[in-house]
């Protein structure tokens, strides 16, 4: 009888114990499940972002806007360039239109030397640019000596 009274003493003992134990597994569980497994068991845990990855999510931006004035540059500069094309090409067609009118000038007064001198003894006028002299000229850049001060 002894042995049957302590057999059921254990017995609910047992019973509590693995009723206990079951819940103590559970909670185990739970913690897997929600803290993964960190033991942290806090449900307002705040998460913070990693300051490396906001630092590189800035450098990132800024790249892209460098990026984007980098374009709007190089769209201004080319249209610039090519105005100056324009230019340059208009200019140079004024030059070849000079340099024609030149050879044209010195054409006519090579001719104007060669024609004989009108009646009265009077040449006949010089074309446009030339000296009056006949030409000979020299506009060399040497300048012609001093006189010195007594």
């Amino acid at each position: 009888m002894f042995i049957v009274w302590r057999l059921c003493r254990y017995r609910d003992k047992y019973k509590q114990e693995t009723k206990h134990l079951q819940q103590l597994e559970d909670e185990a569980r739970a913690l897997d499940m929600n803290a993964g497994g960190l033991g942290i068991a806090d449900d307002e845990v705040r998460m913070v972002a990693n300051p490396l990855v906001l630092e590189m999510r800035e450098l990132e931006e800024r790249i892209t806007k460098v990026n984007k004035e980098l374009e709007v540059q190089s769209q201004s500069e080319a249209n610039e360039i090519d105005a100056l094309e324009v230019e340059r090409a208009k200019l140079y067609a004024k030059i070849q239109q000079v340099k024609q009118e030149m050879a044209k000038n010195e054409a006519l007064n090579d001719a104007n030397k060669k024609q004989p001198k009108a009646a009265g003894g009077a040449a006949v006028a010089p074309a446009f640019g030339a000296p009056a002299g006949g030409g000979d000229m020299d506009f060399s850049g040497a300048a012609a000596p001093r006189k010195k001060k007594d």
